[in-house]
């Protein structure tokens, strides 16, 4: 059985949840976990609960990101950056 309870803080949703009856071999695992990544079991705990809950952005997800990114951008600028280059000397 588990709470799982949301207090109101000011502008900050702060969420509590209390798991009960965790295994033994389970908690142990978990503060191994932690131990190993640098974090609390707190911190390990949410970012494990995180990465489950949260969808992943995955490959395609990223490629259609940059082609899209692409389609925005000329692929052939009108000027040489030689040129802006010089001009910028020039203006000195």
């Amino acid at each position: 059985m588990h709470a799982l309870n949301a207090t109101y803080c000011g502008a900050v949703m702060a969420t509590v949840l209390t798991i009960r009856k965790l295994p033994d071999a389970v908690q142990a695992a978990l503060r191994e976990r932690a131990a190993a990544a640098g974090r609390s079991v707190e911190a390990e705990a949410r970012e494990i609960i995180t990465s489950a809950c949260l969808p992943r952005r995955d490959s395609a997800w990223w490629n259609e990101l940059a082609r899209r990114a692409r389609a925005r951008t000329p692929q052939q600028l009108d000027v040489e950056s030689a040129d802006l280059i010089r001009e910028g000397r020039d203006a000195r």
